[in-house]
């Protein structure tokens, strides 16, 4: 039997680790003919993402699974599409198919709270870095009881800070806003 890859592409600014786990369990549980891998993105610096899932078809095994947790799972899903026959597969986990509201999609951030973090990421980049990571972690709106120290020595445990390529306002955060 062939070798199967399964790419783990990771959500907006926490980068692989948190998939750690869930690629070490599915290396445990599935068939040795099936590889895991997490990858971290190549330097997405475009404010377009046609270019960014160009950037992945190129950079990723051509006949891979591709699964994606929150904007990996909205990119994988895209380059799923861009692929066609290519995709063996797509697992989208916590993505949405619409990164803002829309008319008939309100299952997303509205336009204020998007701009809202944009502001923010502008006044307070670390701070609001800091707060997306909380949000992240808690998962939506579910405490799951991550006091502060908790917090803290995940977050030194897995180096989690901003992806420096994108200094203070990511392109995911600039194009989308745009598309309002």
């Amino acid at each position: 039997m062939s070798v199967q890859t399964i790419v783990l592409l990771p959500g907006w600014a926490l980068g692989s680790a948190p998939l750690a786990p869930l690629a070490e369990a599915l290396h445990r549980r599935l068939p040795a003919c099936y590889r895991v891998e997490c990858i971290d993105y190549p330097g997405l610096t475009s404010h377009r993402p046609e270019s960014w899932v160009a950037a992945l078809d190129h950079a990723l095994p051509q006949d891979a699974w591709l699964a994606g947790w929150s904007l990996g799972g909205m990119l994988a899903t895209s380059l799923a599409q861009w692929r066609g026959r290519r995709a063996r597969g797509l697992i989208a986990l916590a993505a949405n198919a619409s990164f803002v509201t829309r008319s008939g999609w309100p299952q997303a951030m509205t336009g204020e709270a998007l701009e809202d973090f944009r502001c923010g990421l502008r006044a307070s980049p670390t701070r609001t870095f800091k707060r997306f990571s909380r949000l992240s972690a808690q998962g939506g709106g579910i405490r799951v009881g991550w006091g502060g120290s908790c917090w803290r020595r995940w977050r030194r445990r897995h180096s989690i800070r901003p992806w420096p390529d994108w200094g203070c306002c990511p392109p995911s955060i600039c194009v989308r806003s745009r598309q309002r």
